[in-house]
């Protein structure tokens, strides 16, 4: 919650812990493949490289070792910083958020409006049959709507182009699949959504 009781979401958590932490020591960022690029940008901001993983605290924290990652996370607000421990915990993501308002004198809505401006959207639906091959319809799809595209099958298939990204993978724990789109706007985001539940019919 903002000093106006706004809750800021906890996507913007992640970014604001390591917005502030980069400041006072920077290195390599290492955070799950289904977190905002909010935090992305503000890691290179400072020329600082980000990794991605697949879900879960195991894969992040393998992942930072992996690239001696001075702090991460994933997008549910969890930050992992080394120097305390390597595993997510909230108390530390409060500290560096209330060091960084104590430091810089600047209210919470400040911060984080300061943040690169996204569009998330999540969603879950029942697993379609044949999904592992309409996966691949979602990506025919975007890659014949976007010039730009990458594209990272290690989490289900998680495709970026310029403005944005979606992310679509099959639940560890029930008969669904989770959708997560982001984007510069509310109209792109919305767009998305609409390309990637059409091709999964």
């Amino acid at each position: 919650m903002d000093e106006a009781g706004r809750p800021i979401g906890e996507e913007m958590t992640l970014a604001l812990a390591v917005a502030y932490y980069l400041r006072r020591e920077k290195g390599p960022v290492a955070v799950n493949l289904s977190t905002s690029r909010m935090t992305a940008d503000v890691a290179r901001m400072v020329g600082c490289p980000v990794s991605l993983s697949p879900v879960g605290e195991a894969n992040v924290i393998a992942e930072m070792r992996k690239r001696k990652a001075v702090i991460g996370g994933e997008g549910n607000g969890g930050v992992i910083l080394p120097e305390s421990h390597y595993g997510r915990d909230a108390l530390v993501a409060a500290a560096l958020v209330l060091s960084s308002l104590a430091e810089t004198g600047k209210s919470l809505s400040e911060m984080a409006g300061a943040l690169p401006a996204y569009v998330m959207t999540k969603k879950k639906s029942p697993l379609p049959a044949g999904f592992e091959r309409k996966i691949g319809k979602v990506e025919k799809e975007l890659k014949g709507a976007y010039r730009e595209v990458a594209v990272d099958r290690r989490d289900g298939v998680r495709i970026d182009i310029p403005d944005g990204w979606v992310q679509v993978r099959k639940s560890n724990t029930e008969p669904i699949y989770r959708l997560i789109v982001e984007a510069r706007s509310k109209n792109l985001a919305d767009r998305l959504v609409r390309m990637v539940q059409k091709a999964l019919r």
